[in-house]
């Protein structure tokens, strides 16, 4: 009781932060000393959070075998199993954002993290493939509001040139729990099994959830504004339609799909099984070398938030970002690569799917803060469709391609197979650089985000 009264007044034992900072000339008066350290602290356990549900989202890519053999599945029935997580995801992206404008991050985060919890729960000690999918559903349908809510945190308690910045750095957290989950994770899954893996993960989410919920708090108003006024508060429909009819929106959400189906279809599931039979590697090496994006990830959003800033632009940064994407990710599965330049090639994937993380603060420009959370809502919505859409179909193509051999009654898929499905991954980038040449720059030089971009273009 006394460690809950304590954390109660939070706000006026840590923060020194005035109740509104104007920015004035494109430039907000609020500095990081004075934001105190409660909101880095509710920020971290926000990141904490995005990091530990990413370890359960990737965790069925070092458990394929497993997978396969206690449910009966082939590739096809595996990608599904998979995409149940992203199925939730997508589906509660946007209610969750309009819920977080209405109701801040703090219920919505512990909420979160106890559905996670549950849901990793549930997969650990399913005995069929209906119960599996239920389990990474409810993962999915917590792990639906950690990004949104921990970018909702920056929103409110941090200067708004700080958000890119911290937007990269919740990806970087996120990334290191994508480590964690492959070769880490690997490791375990060998030594003590997959279940008791999972559920281990589990009790930890109970625990995170707990402090979440002592410890964050909610702000009624961002801590800065871009004019002298309060800033204009949206009603949650109206803000909805605003969104819907921004055409600018649609292009940067649908150019933030078609990049994150490099994480979501290919080194979320289907990297580690296709290095094993292209290259003739156990899966703690794949797992290994597949984690190699995430490093890159983890630097690659920082770098090009920190571009981002520097130069004043978004446009610039996403274009070169999915470009260098494109010409990687063809050279890792069009050439023979000796296995030590994986490393590096893995590595430069993930460096340059970082300027993806740019999608955010580019859609957030354009609208009002007080909707902010429904902005990126409705982008990682869309980002998250390229799971739900593309990791079946890769299973399916996969499958289609398939030449029946089985080894210890689980489907043996030759490299050609993996090619063959992984071929939409390229297709997509294809299809975000095409976006890039349509896109306005967002970065703010007016009074106010509303000038930016006309909602009608």
């Amino acid at each position: 009781m006394v460690l809950f009264r304590y954390f109660k007044n939070l706000e006026t034992l840590f923060l020194h932060t005035p109740e509104h900072v104007p920015i004035q000339n494109g430039k907000p008066s609020a500095s990081p000393k004075m934001l105190g350290w409660a909101p880095w602290l509710m920020w971290f356990l926000g990141a904490i959070l995005y990091g530990y549900q990413f370890i359960l989202r990737v965790s069925p890519s070092v458990m394929v075998s497993d997978l396969m053999r206690d449910f009966s599945v082939d590739a096809q029935s595996l990608g599904i199993l998979s995409a149940f997580y992203y199925y939730a995801y997508s589906t509660f992206q946007l209610p969750l954002g309009i819920i977080l404008d209405k109701y801040g991050p703090r219920k919505v985060l512990t909420a979160a993290c106890f559905f996670i919890a549950t849901g990793a729960y549930v997969f650990s000690i399913a005995d069929s493939l209906y119960l599996a999918q239920f389990g990474r559903f409810l993962i999915g349908t917590g792990a639906a509001g950690v990004f949104l809510g921990t970018l909702k945190i920056v929103a409110l308690w941090f200067p708004h040139h700080m958000f890119a910045i911290l937007s990269s750095f919740t990806v970087m957290m996120g990334t290191i729990g994508a480590m964690n989950g492959g070769a880490p994770l690997t490791l375990l899954v060998e030594d003590i099994g997959w279940r008791p893996s999972i559920r281990i993960l589990s009790t930890f989410g109970v625990v995170l959830g707990i402090l979440i919920w002592t410890i964050v708090r909610n702000r009624k108003k961002p801590i800065d504004t871009y004019d002298e006024s309060d800033p204009k508060q949206e009603g949650m429909l109206s803000g909805l339609k605003k969104i819907l009819s921004c055409k600018q929106i649609w292009i940067i959400a649908g150019y933030g799909g078609c990049t994150y189906v490099v994480l979501s279809s290919f080194s979320d599931l289907w990297c580690i099984p296709y290095l094993q039979v292209a290259y003739n590697i156990d899966r703690t090496l794949a797992s290994a070398i597949t984690s190699s994006i995430y490093v890159g990830l983890a630097l690659g959003g920082p770098v090009f938030a920190f571009i981002s800033e520097k130069y004043q632009t978004r446009r610039v940064p996403m274009y070169i970002s999915a470009f260098c994407v494109l010409i990687s990710l063809s050279l890792v599965l069009y050439v023979k690569i000796p296995i030590y330049m994986l490393f590096a090639l893995l590595f430069i994937i993930g460096f340059f799917v970082g300027g993806k993380i740019l999608c955010f603060p580019a859609a957030c420009e354009i609208n009002s803060p007080s909707i902010s959370g429904t902005t990126v809502g409705f982008v990682n919505m869309l980002c998250m469709l390229s799971g739900v859409l593309f990791q079946p179909l890769l299973g399916i193509l996969i499958s289609s391609h398939f030449d029946g051999t089985l080894k210890d009654g689980i489907p043996s898929y030759t490299a050609s197979d993996y090619v063959y499905g992984l071929t939409v991954v390229p297709i997509c980038l294809v299809i975000a650089v095409i976006l890039g040449f349509f896109m306005k720059e967002t970065y703010p030089r007016g009074p106010h985000p509303e000038s930016i971009i006309d909602p009608e273009l």
